[in-house]
């Protein structure tokens, strides 16, 4: 449905019960979108800069992929709602700044979470953000091809709890990329987290040289 100039997606849509990703991306009348399908783990609203509501919930826990990429007139329930979603990929939304409902931020790719007690359990969750800074002198179309990851490591008491990485590929600045973290065998209440940029690899993803930094990092505890 990508390109279609309609304001609005009619309750029929949540009757497409084997629906599991939903493209509607550059729909730029789309105001609002209802609620959708259970079955749904995938939807790409690239650039439908009218999108202002979403009047649904996003109940599935297998959902993978929620990218709201240059969607910038989401009202703050909208907001909250795909920063709150849990997702096994990552969530994307406008953003220069990592919101204050993620406790522990700081500027750069580095950012020490402080917990209120030692957790229970073999494994603690965690919602990471981050915030994307580039070369002045790169153009976007040069960053679109490069595609990327994000590799993380978790230290407790400087013991290494586990390296980690997220593909996140076609990244933008002032955008917020969101996902879980999870952390094992967590042995003390004061945990540093480290997240880097790197490319992907293969013919499609070329080394151009320039780099990609992180311009802000947060963490929430789930």
């Amino acid at each position: 449905m990508s390109n279609c100039e309609i304001r609005e997606l009619g309750p029929w849509i949540g009757t497409m019960s084997r629906l599991r990703r939903l493209e509607v991306s550059r729909m730029a009348q789309l105001v609002s979108l209802p609620q959708l399908p259970y079955s749904v783990v995938e939807l790409h609203a690239v650039g439908c800069e009218s999108l202002e509501r979403l009047d649904c919930s996003f109940p599935n826990p297998d959902i993978r992929l929620l990218d709201f990429t240059r969607c910038y007139k989401l009202n703050q329930e909208a907001r909250d709602l795909i920063i709150q979603t849990p997702t096994t990929e990552f969530a994307v939304l406008p953003g220069g700044e990592v919101p204050e409902c993620f406790p522990f931020r700081s500027s750069g790719s580095s950012v020490t979470v402080k917990l209120n007690q030692m957790p229970l359990g073999a494994s603690t969750k965690f919602k990471a953000c981050l915030v994307y800074a580039f070369d002045k002198d790169e153009g976007q179309y040069s960053r679109l091809m490069r595609g990327g990851c994000v590799y993380y490591s978790i230290t407790s008491k400087q013991n290494a709890i586990g390296e980690f990485y997220k593909y996140i590929d076609f990244p933008f600045e002032k955008h917020l990329y969101v996902f879980e973290v999870e952390a094992v065998e967590v042995t003390s209440t004061e945990l540093a987290f480290e997240f880097r940029c790197g490319p992907r690899k293969g013919k499609y993803y070329p080394d151009n040289g320039y780099k990609t930094e992180i311009k802000e990092c947060g963490v929430l505890q789930l």
